[in-house]
């Protein structure tokens, strides 16, 4: 699933943001817009969990008191589903026992509330920087692929393809920028002799991935060559 992605900058990582407490999730989704992060707020676990089982964030930021559960449970659920995912706890529970538990549950930092918010930025870097080696991810616009999972998205949403059309998906994000000859694409997604792929094969797969890719289509056909795939202006 979706981490740091090659050609994305740390600060226009995805945070997602579980807490009940709207004043302080808007103050801080503010905030943290402010210096270049991408936040989505979620008010209780049961929102985080049905997320997290479609697509992952950069980072997650969960507070410990949610209405539905605590958030020591879907810490665990969260570093069950990935191992690597960075996750900082920002709650009031600021006893030495209850940060011990935060972060043997999973937690990669801890901070407490009311919180500085320089401190709580830093703290959002240092997280970032540790684990932005950790995945590679090929992206164009709203489009990407998570290359260790094998997995595409579209926004935050998990876009079904099937395997050819995947193999298509990743090489135009592999030479995003570049024409692809026809001769090329057909050489590398179906492995075999030009003249072997039926004319309209290739045709009719872009025009599939297109389809799924809607809005966030970055798939340009260069007349007489082949295809490019580009930023959307």
């Amino acid at each position: 699933m979706n981490r740091m992605t090659h050609g994305r900058t740390q600060q226009q990582a995805r945070i997602w943001y579980v807490e009940d407490d709207t004043d302080l999730a808007q103050a801080t989704t503010r905030l943290l817009c402010e210096v270049g992060f991408d936040v989505r707020t979620l008010p209780d676990a049961t929102s985080a969990r049905l997320a997290l089982a479609q697509t992952l964030p950069d980072l997650l930021m969960l507070d410990w008191n949610l209405p539905d559960a605590d958030g020591i449970s879907l810490c665990r659920r969260a570093r069950n589903i990935d191992p690597e995912l960075p996750i900082l706890m920002v709650t009031v529970r600021d006893e030495p026992h209850d940060i011990v538990e935060g972060l043997e549950s999973g937690a990669d930092d801890y901070v407490t509330k009311p919180f500085d918010a320089s401190v709580l930025v830093s703290r959002i870097r240092a997280l970032l920087r540790r684990s932005s080696p950790s995945r590679t991810v090929l992206s164009c616009g709203n489009v990407r692929i998570d290359v260790d999972a094998a997995c595409a998205f579209l926004g935050d949403d998990a876009l079904d393809l099937t395997p050819t059309e995947y193999r298509l998906l990743q090489l135009f994000l592999e030479n995003k920028g570049r024409i692809l000859t026809r001769s090329q694409i057909v050489q590398r997604i179906w492995d075999t002799d030009e003249n072997a792929v039926y004319d309209n094969t290739l045709t009719v797969t872009v025009k599939r991935l297109r389809a799924k890719l809607g809005a966030s289509n970055c798939i340009k056909t260069v007349r007489s060559f082949g295809y490019r795939m580009e930023e959307l202006p």
